[in-house]
């Protein structure tokens, strides 16, 4: 079940990243807290604070304890979906009962049976890694 433990170890290195690509709350969107994965399913706004509904709970839309769980193919919103948040000019991917990835200089390759590792084990590499130094501050 996504996430796993290594997936949710590198879900909370990205999540600025993330958030970033994500933008606001919508309406099935899914948040991670509790130890468990939860559906937005209300969004509202009460004396000038922004509020989600997830699952069975209400929280403030920018809690931090809460790791946004994208999808790994949004096919509303491609770029809000883990397929959609990777550069896919640097990267090849198959899928033949295991998912690869690799970069196009092949210096990072990545197997998994489950496409949302690989697609997370890139999008670090992709955001936090290869990144310029400037640019990460």
């Amino acid at each position: 079940m996504y996430p796993d433990k290594k997936q949710l170890e590198l879900l909370i290195e990205l999540q600025p990243i993330i958030k970033a690509k994500m933008g606001e709350w919508r309406i099935g969107d899914y948040g991670y807290i509790n130890g468990k994965s939860n559906l937005c399913i209300y969004i509202y706004t009460r004396q000038g604070k922004k509020y989600i509904r997830l699952t069975n709970e209400d929280y403030l839309a920018d809690d931090e304890r809460i790791i946004r769980l994208p999808a790994i193919i949004d096919p509303v919103n491609p770029e809000r979906g883990l397929w959609g948040m990777i550069d896919w000019k640097m990267w090849f991917f198959s899928f033949n009962g295991i998912a690869f990835i690799k970069n196009e200089d092949g210096l990072f390759t990545f197997f998994d049976a489950d496409t949302a590792t690989v697609l997370l084990n890139a999008l670090y590499i992709q955001e936090v890694l290869l990144k310029d130094p400037i640019e990460r501050n």
